[in-house]
């Protein structure tokens, strides 16, 4: 490194593998200032503009120099260096470790080349340490270890001995070998044995006494007193156990049996209780019970707005082995929505448009790029991660805070909204109506023959419409436009609204006192209607079926059915009736899932050979965890043709605190009635869940139309090799966190569907399906795999599932079941 900084002044150490963490927080370099990335990178940036400043001003003779150690890989796209704070010091001087020969096993390899195959052996079963490679040099006079163990490095042994089961058994073979156990592990580690015990008494004492070990040097003073008694290491010896501990967690042959000795440990001491009340100022976590309490601690962090410290918390944890718990990976996964829930609702509060801006300048901040539905869509997917945790208690904090900063800001954002409407009516001046949503899409297909699908989305709100474009993106040209929904914002009213012929001629009838939709003569109150109505049009070129029906047909049946029709609408209603129903919280687990069932459908479609698809939305929602009973408002007494939960039609008798009262044709309304009345705020006429719409808001009144013309349908997973394991042939949790491995020779990655089911077979039914994790598209629901790498994938089954379940990899593309795994049920009810 020294030659580095010589030739070049200025060093960016990038470490990918963070092998070298404690490598560099000890080095020192003369007349060269050494900064370390691995605690808070904003500082750690702001030392180094500092230093820069002084490298670059030296005058002759004053020349020094500059290291930042960066614990995370160089970038390899633009925008990853882009938005690296550490490469434009890359780019003034040089980078080091973002080849492979500047990596850690390399450069093992040439300081050692007579270890090479060892090397390559520890690399290939885990994550080997400095400490570790520095033994295999240092490791001899251990010969009988050595035939019994495999090894002779004392890192490797220490390993072993804590958390191989075999190990005893292995060394009670070789006649003499615990002698030289006993002698390692005095001289290496500072554990004295006891007289007389057997060899698995000895592996079960060096592993309390390691694990312990660890423990009281990331608690210092604080130990519990349950553990005063017991014996330490300390000094080189206590690092030394701590990188056996390391090497046991991070070896996959040693991690089960580690975390079961760790379990079984901290139960013996309590020490869930006996930690209860301590700091959590430790990054490495030798038992679960630190891992809840840094949770803990880093939810706190969160809640008091304390972003920056709760990341260094998260940040030191993604490697952590007890995220290997599928259960404990969607908490900290979730707290994770919560810190950029809370930083996004933060930038929205400070960039909502002024009290008296117009409706236009509302409705375009909203649909901007980077506009106003940021806020619900993290809110969303904050929710959703909040479902997915099946004990998310340590989360409770923090999600209040969340759901309390979430409803602020919407209340300022709608306060200011509903006030734009009242003064200038709806829908804006600028913008495109959802009543032209079919000629602009639809009608330039049809005229020009070609086939087209027609994806009517029942409460798509603006937010998920974005993510469905994102998850579509890879299939081809994507053109996205902001449309303002017809008032109100019922199903009824918001499908008639994109039915040919609507713009300029869609109305509210009064039909028997009740106001329905309706173009030219055609009533349009329900779907059946809208699709008579469009087969009027269309004739046989025309067909219609529903998400969840199309979905349940093989490839050859749908073509069957429809193969040959030019103009296919496809129908769902599952965000407004998983919203409406009596489980809001399985609504928020499962409303996100629509989006992969639309991508789904898309791809089966494609292979049906449709090209153009359009994606359109009647209204948007409104998603609250509840309503607080002050928010329930009393309706004005009236005649009524209509009357929702958000809005009354009709003629008012009264005014009521808490509700508007507008001239139908003020908000593009053509109807008989006098007038129409919302409830400010987000407010309801009536109590009931939180999930609501049919008022007026832009989580209500701002859609998106998407437009898909697809490329020639993606090619088919080939001869890929994907093999799904697990721990075990049973599982005993509602979260099953499968291992998924690709191999392939020529491609470098595939997304993949990994879903649970109740049986094999094509009558199948899906019980589970992969959430929320690195490798999952949470727009497409696809999971990523990449070639010769293992990806952990956690799935969320069910509440009610049978006496077994087969996991499938599923070829997005093809539908091709690429592997299954079937696991029997093993769980207390």
């Amino acid at each position: 490194m020294r030659k580095y900084v010589d030739e070049h002044r200025v060093v960016v150490w990038y470490d990918g593998e963070v092998a070298f963490g404690s490598l560099a927080e000890k080095l020192e370099l003369r007349d060269c200032v050494v900064i370390s990335a691995g605690g808070s990178r904003l500082v750690a940036r702001r030392q180094a503009d500092e230093a820069f400043l002084a490298v670059a001003n030296a005058g002759p003779g004053e020349a020094g120099g500059l290291l930042i150690y960066v614990p995370q890989a160089r970038g390899v796209e633009e925008a990853e260096r882009v938005a690296d704070l550490f490469e434009c010091f890359a780019v003034a001087g040089t980078a080091f470790g973002d080849q492979e020969s500047e990596r850690l096993q390399s450069l093992a390899r040439q300081a050692m080349p007579q270890a090479g195959e060892e090397i390559d052996r520890l690399f290939a079963e885990g994550k080997p340490t400095l400490r570790t490679l520095d033994g295999l040099e240092k490791s001899s006079g251990y010969p009988l270890l050595k035939q019994a163990l495999g090894t002779e490095a004392p890192i490797e042994i220490g390993a072993k001995i804590l958390a191989d089961e075999a190990s005893a058994s292995r060394l009670d073979a070789v006649e003499g070998s615990s002698g030289e156990l006993t002698r390692l592990l005095q001289t290496e580690f500072g554990f004295e044995s006891a007289d007389g015990v057997s060899t698995s008494d000895l592996c079960a004492r060096f592993a309390r006494y390691s694990l312990v070990s660890e423990l009281a040097a990331a608690c210092g003073d604080a130990m519990p007193d349950s553990l005063q008694a017991q014996a330490l290491a300390i000094g080189d010896r206590r690092d030394a156990l701590s990188e056996a501990c390391t090497r046991a967690r991070n070896d996959a042959t040693l991690r089960e049996r580690y975390l079961q000795v760790a379990d079984e440990i901290e139960e013996e001491f309590s020490l869930a209780a006996a930690l209860a009340q301590r700091e959590c100022a430790w990054t490495v976590d030798t038992f679960a019970c630190q891992d809840t309490m840094a949770l803990r601690r880093a939810a706190a962090l969160v809640e008091a707005g304390k972003h920056e410290d709760a990341r260094v918390l998260l940040d030191a944890r993604r490697s952590s082995v007890w995220l290997t718990d599928p259960e404990r990976h969607l908490l900290w996964r979730a707290l994770e929505r919560c810190i950029e829930f809370r930083e996004v609702a933060s930038a929205v509060a400070g960039a909502l448009p002024g009290k008296k801006s117009g409706v236009s300048t509302w409705f375009g901040a909203y649909c901007a790029d980077a506009g106003l539905w940021r806020l619900d869509r993290l809110q969303r997917l904050v929710e959703q991660a909040y479902a997915e945790c099946l004990n998310a208690q340590p989360l409770d904090g923090v999600i209040e805070a969340c759901r309390t900063q979430y409803r602020t800001v919407a209340e300022r954002l709608q306060d200011g909204f509903l006030a734009a409407v009242e003064s200038e009516g709806w829908p804006p001046a600028n913008a495109i109506r959802a009543t032209q949503s079919y000629e602009r899409a639809m009608a330039p297909s049809i005229d020009g023959r070609e086939r087209v699908v027609y994806f009517l989305v029942d409460a798509l709100r603006y937010e998920m419409a974005r993510d469905l474009a994102q998850g579509l993106g890879s299939l081809g040209e994507i053109a996205l436009t902001p449309t303002a929904a017809s008032l109100p914002t019922t199903t009824a009213v918001g499908m008639a609204a994109l039915m040919p012929g609507a713009d300029g001629s869609l109305r509210l009838d009064d039909a028997d006192g009740e106001a329905v939709p309706a173009i030219g003569q055609r009533a349009l109150g329900g779907s059946a209607q809208r699709m008579d109505y469009l087969r009027s049009i269309l004739g046989d070129r025309f067909d219609d079926i529903t998400l969840s029906s199309l979905l349940s047909l093989t490839e050859k049946k749908a073509k069957a059915l429809f193969g040959e029709r030019e103009a296919l609408v496809v129908r769902t209603q599952d965000i407004d009736e998983l919203g409406e129903g009596t489980n809001l919280l399985m609504a928020r687990d499962m409303m996100s899932t629509v989006l992969t069932r639309l991508r789904k459908a898309t791809d089966l479609l494609i292979g049906l050979g449709y090209r153009r698809f359009v994606y359109a939305a009647d209204h948007g929602h409104v998603l609250l965890p509840e309503i607080p009973p002050g928010d329930v408002v009393v309706a004005p007494a009236g005649s009524w043709l209509l009357s929702k939960r958000r809005c009354r039609l009709g003629t008012a008798h009264t005014s009521v605190p808490g509700t508007l009262r507008l001239e139908p044709n003020h908000v593009g309304l053509d109807t008989s009635a006098p007038d129409f009345v919302v409830p400010t705020g987000m407010r309801v006429f009536a109590a009931g869940g939180g999930y609501f719409h049919e008022g007026i808001s832009l989580q209500e009144c701002a859609l998106l139309l998407l437009v898909l013309d697809a490329g020639e349908r993606g090619k088919p997973a080939g001869e890929a090799d994907i093999h799904i394991a697990y721990k075990s042939d049973r599982f005993t949790s509602r979260v099953i966190s499968v291992k998924v491995t690709y191999m392939n020779l020529l491609e470098p990655q595939i997304d993949v569907r990994v879903e649970a089911f109740d049986r094999s077979g094509a009558k199948a039914q899906s019980v589970g399906h992969a959430v929320d994790c690195e490798a999952r598209n949470e727009a497409t629901g696809l999971v990523r795999l990449m070639n010769g790498e293992e990806t952990q994938v956690p799935v969320l089954l069910k509440e009610a599932v049978g006496d077994s379940v087969e996991i499938r990899a599923t070829d997005p593309v093809s539908g091709r079941v690429l592997d299954t795994l079937t696991l029997k049920k093993n769980m207390l009810e």
